[in-house]
């Protein structure tokens, strides 16, 4: 039997021990993120309900210079409603508000800690937004349109 074939005949295994590797991997890393960025546990309930106090844009957070991103809080619910509009004048943050809050839901139902001196989350099986495809916060970019 060839080495070829000795490997082939453990595909299985091997594949079965690629993802256990990619599952650690992968916790280790929201792990580390955590744990160096200050995030905190968010608090999962059974609710139509997200309350985010101190929440800060994951990705922001860590590129922009310390203490320039304004943390900011988030309240949905059945005492503070479901659903919002959000308008405002060009480059007033609305995009980056929207990711953040998007970001962070989803950061929490994945089992991750969130950037947030406290969080509430909902269980949620969508997250709906619209966001205009042109900005690129990270590097501080956003493309006008104009026709």
């Amino acid at each position: 039997m060839s080495l070829r074939d000795k490997v082939a005949a453990e595909t299985p295994r091997l594949l079965e021990t690629a993802e256990v590797l990619a599952t650690l991997d992968f916790l280790a890393g929201l792990a580390e993120v955590a744990a160096v960025r200050g995030f905190v546990r968010p608090k999962i309930v059974d609710e139509p309900f997200l309350n985010i106090h101190g929440g800060r844009h994951p990705v922001l957070d860590q590129v922009l210079p310390p203490g320039t991103f304004v943390p900011n809080d988030v309240r949905f619910g059945p005492d503070a409603g479901t659903f919002w509009l959000i308008t405002g004048p060009n480059m007033a943050g609305k995009s980056t508000f929207i990711r953040q809050v998007a970001l962070l839901t989803l950061l929490a139902h994945v089992g991750s800690f969130v950037p947030a001196v406290a969080a509430t989350v909902g269980l949620a099986d969508r997250i709906f937004t619209r966001v205009g495809r042109a900005t690129n916060s990270p590097a501080g970019r956003v493309r006008s349109w104009s026709r």
